[in-house]
């Protein structure tokens, strides 16, 4: 529990701590302050992982009570939005609460094969939301009101993205949405409670780490959007390197039922329905 509570901190804390850096911000800047918030929530989706594994039934309240302290940031909208340190803790808020319901709906996958209808069916659904929908709201209001000097209160959608403060920057500025950090604690939940690699093994002088491809899929995203300056969806490169990985690596996630080819091309297929009501 302490190991959680620690991460917990480092998280606004990392996020106010890159912006005294005396360095200008930049692209790289950006990149590199968002890798180090992805390491931060893959060890606290590790430590919350461990909590689960020794029996601990404290996720529950811990989650409770990161969406009772989420409420108020997401109801009570200031002009301006809120300042700095406020928006650096809603930031942390929102990586504990994506990282629990992460792994509280993980457990509902029993085989490996069950992930690949759960990656096609984020990544349609995202591809399909930035085409026409709720994401394509989102992303206009939230461009208008930051291109518009913060004018008024900030849009419902500003308070469900994960921010940080640049070098040079005075207020926090957006890296992701909480549905990319969701589905990456899910993804990666699901692969520690199967037993599945999360990523292949970097062969540095002295040190194999491990790469959790999760994580650094919303990691490359947000590197490509930077670079081409556009907006790219974050769970179609998460889930396609996922994917990609399990069906080449591992043999059981290539063992779909009947069921899941039907689920994997239904649920798209009502995505699509229903966008297209929209």
């Amino acid at each position: 529990m302490l190991r959680v509570l620690l991460l917990l901190a480092l998280v606004p804390l990392g996020g106010w701590l890159f912006g005294q850096l005396p360095w200008s911000g930049g692209t790289a800047t950006l990149v590199l302050l968002a890798a180090l918030l992805l390491t931060l929530t893959t060890r606290l989706a590790d430590a919350l992982r461990s909590l689960e594994i020794r029996g601990d039934g404290r996720q529950r309240w811990l989650l409770v009570a990161s969406l009772a302290l989420l409420l108020p940031g997401l109801l009570i909208r200031p002009d301006g939005g809120p300042g700095p340190l406020a928006a650096l803790l809603h930031s942390g808020l929102l990586l504990l609460a994506a990282a629990l319901l992460g792994q509280l709906t993980a457990r509902g996958l029993r085989r490996p094969a069950e992930l690949a209808p759960v990656c096609v069916v984020a990544a349609w659904a995202d591809l399909c939301s930035i085409r026409k929908g709720p994401t394509a709201i989102a992303v206009e209001q939230i461009g208008t009101y930051y291109q518009t000097g913060r004018q008024g209160p900030p849009p419902l959608a500003d308070g469900l993205l994960v921010k940080a403060l640049l070098p040079g920057t005075p207020l926090p500025l957006p890296l992701f949405g909480v549905t990319d950090a969701f589905v990456v604690a899910l993804l990666g939940a699901a692969l520690a409670r199967l037993e599945l690699r999360p990523g292949p093994t970097l062969p540095l002088p002295g040190w194999r780490p491990r790469l959790h491809l999760a994580p650094a899929g919303l990691w490359l995203a947000l590197l490509l959007a930077q670079i081409g300056e556009c907006f790219v969806p974050g769970l179609v490169v998460i889930c396609g390197l996922v994917l990609a990985w399990l069906l080449v690596r591992e043999p059981a996630s290539r063992r779909l039922t009947k069921r899941d080819w039907q689920l994997t091309l239904l649920f798209p297929l009502l995505i699509s329905l229903g966008l297209f009501c929209w």
